[in-house]
């Protein structure tokens, strides 16, 4: 097991003992999923509220969840210890579905054209309303493996996607700075970090569906 996988097996291990150690009747009250930190996830199965009573956000047209079509895992942040799930600099990690957990909830923005005429999309968190995040690529790094994460939506090249092939029931996530693609490491059906990887069709790893749009 790799290291990065064991560390977001045990994340979801605290937040499910975190989970039922607290009452319903006291989380109905709060608030809890926009104070996340790592280790303290709540979910749906607990948590006797919807995740449009947690974040204020525009309707969508499809489902919100981004979710892999060969491990059927669910793109979210998954903060590292200390780092706050809402912030700049946050990886992208696949795990588990639960489309009350505000931290699941993307929206595809239009970002313009591609200089070959193809739509552009900014994939939007919306984990805190008032800390809007865009996936992204970390550093515009062009290589194979660079890493995923959420940054603050700011126009830049890494934080616009494209749509590329079909295949497996979904599509590729190209990103129009690197030309990559969004990709599960190793077609792992584990927690893991995603990384951008060259587009390869048919690829189950590369396979996403795309999130409901405003448009």
């Amino acid at each position: 097991m790799s290291a990065a996988t064991d560390f977001l097996n045990q994340w979801i291990q605290k937040a499910m003992h975190r989970a039922t150690s607290i009452t319903g009747t006291s989380l109905q009250r709060r608030p809890v999923a926009r104070k996340l930190y790592a280790g303290v996830l709540v979910t749906a199965t607990v948590v006797s509220v919807t995740a449009a009573t947690l974040v204020s956000r525009p309707a969508f047209a499809g489902t919100p969840l981004i979710q892999n079509r060969s491990s059927l895992l669910c793109l979210q942040p998954v903060p590292l210890p200390g780092q706050y799930i809402g912030a700049n600099g946050v990886r992208i990690a696949q795990m588990p579905c639960d489309s009350s957990v505000s931290a699941q909830v993307w929206e595809a923005e239009p970002a313009g054209h591609s200089s070959d005429g193809q739509y552009l999309y900014y994939i939007v968190n919306y984990y805190d309303p008032n800390n809007r995040e865009c996936l992204d690529v970390t550093d515009a790094n062009p290589n194979d493996k660079a890493p995923i994460q959420q940054w603050f939506c700011n126009g830049g090249g890494s934080e616009k996607w494209m749509k590329g092939s079909v295949s497996f029931g979904g599509e590729q996530y190209v990103n129009a700075r690197t030309g990559k693609c969004l990709d599960v490491p190793y077609a792992s059906y584990s927690p893991v970090y995603i990384w951008q990887y060259h587009c390869t069709s048919p690829n189950a790893a590369q396979a996403f569906n795309w999130p409901g749009t405003g448009l």
